[in-house]
C-alpha cells in the first residue's frame, strides 16, 4: 500500500467499510474562485481547477490527513453570495489550517448573504483556524450572524465588518477567538461581538476603524453567562448603541479605550467591566 494513505472505517446505512485517506507530505493550497467549479480538484488558480465555493474546499480537505502540514484554503477576489452557511469542519492533523482571503484589501473579497436564517460561517468543534482577507456582511431576515465560534481557537486577521443583521461575531461554549489585527467596521448589527458561555475574546492589538456611524441596537459588546472580552487595541470613528451590556458574571476589559457607541455600558447580576 503506498504510505500517503491511511484507511479509516467509513459506517454507510449501518455497514462498515474501509476508507482511503490522504497523508499529506506537504503543505496543500485549495483555491476558490467566483468562476470555478466544485467538481474540480482546487488545487491550482484557474478557472479549470479552483473551486466554485469555499465549502467545496473545506470538504475536499476534511477528507485528508494533514498530518504536521499546513492545508490553505486561498479564495480570490469577488462576491460569493451565500444561500446556505459554511460549516467548518474540524480537520485531521496539526498543521496550521487558514481561510484567505484578500489582506491587503478585504473588501474586495465580499462574502455575502441575504437568505433568511444563513449564517455566513459556523466553526463547530473545528480545532484550531485562521480567518483572513473578507468583507463581511449578511442582510436576511432572522437571525443571521457573521461568524459563530462554537469550541474552537479561531485567530482572525485584517478583516471589514458591513451590515449585519444580528451579530457579527457570536461565541458560545468554549469558544476562543483571538486578532491583534486592524479592522474595519462599516456596517450596522444588533451587536458586534458577543461572548457567552465560558469563552473568550482578544482584541491584543491592532488599529479598528469605525466607518459610516454604525448603529449597535443591542450593544457593541455583550458578555453573557460567564463570557469574557478583552480590548487592547485602539478604536476610532463613531457609532451609535449601547457600548456594552456585561451580565451573569461575565467580564470585559476596555484596555482604556471608550467603546464604540453613544449610549453608557451597563452591568448586572456579577457583571463586571474595567
Amino acid at each position: 500500500m503506498p504510505t500517503n494513505v491511511a484507511i479509516d472505517n467509513l459506517t454507510v446505512g449501518g455497514k462498515t467499510t474501509p476508507s482511503v485517506r490522504e497523508i499529506l507530505t506537504a503543505s496543500r493550497t485549495y483555491y476558490v474562485r467566483t468562476d470555478g467549479n466544485d467538481n474540480n480538484n482546487g488545487l491550482a488558480n484557474t478557472s479549470g481547477e479552483a473551486f466554485l465555493t469555499i465549502q467545496a474546499a473545506l470538504t475536499v480537505a476534511a477528507a485528508l490527513d494533514c498530518s504536521t502540514y499546513d492545508v490553505t484554503i486561498q479564495v480570490a477576489d469577488g462576491t460569493y453570495t451565500l444561500t446556505s452557511t459554511i460549516a467548518v469542519p474540524e480537520l485531521t492533523g496539526s498543521g496550521t489550517f487558514t481561510i484567505r482571503g484578500n489582506t491587503s484589501t478585504p473588501s474586495s473579497c465580499i462574502i455575502t448573504s441575504s437568505t433568511a436564517g444563513v449564517t455566513l460561517f459556523t466553526f463547530s468543534k473545528a480545532g484550531k483556524w485562521t480567518m483572513e482577507g473578507f468583507k463581511l456582511t449578511n442582510t436576511g431576515a432572522g437571525i443571521n450572524h457573521g461568524i459563530i465560534i462554537n469550541s474552537t481557537l479561531l485567530t482572525l486577521g485584517v478583516m471589514e465588518f458591513g451590515a449585519i443583521t444580528r451579530y457579527g461575531l457570536l461565541l458560545n461554549g468554549l469558544a476562543y477567538v483571538l486578532t491583534s489585527a486592524n479592522w474595519t467596521i462599516s456596517g450596522s448589527a444588533y451587536g458586534f461581538v458577543t461572548s457567552q458561555r465560558s469563552s473568550a475574546f482578544v482584541a491584543s492589538a491592532g488599529a479598528w476603524t469605525i466607518s459610516g456611524t454604525p448603529n449597535f441596537s443591542v450593544a457593541f459588546a455583550t458578555g453573557y453567562l460567564m463570557g469574557a472580552i478583552q480590548f487592547s487595541n485602539s478604536f476610532s470613528g463613531s457609532a451609535t448603541g449601547k457600548r456594552y451590556d456585561v451580565t451573569l458574571n461575565s467580564a470585559l476589559s476596555s484596555g482604556g479605550s471608550t467603546l464604540p457607541g453613544d449610549v453608557a455600558g451597563t452591568t448586572a447580576t456579577g457583571g463586571q467591566y474595567t
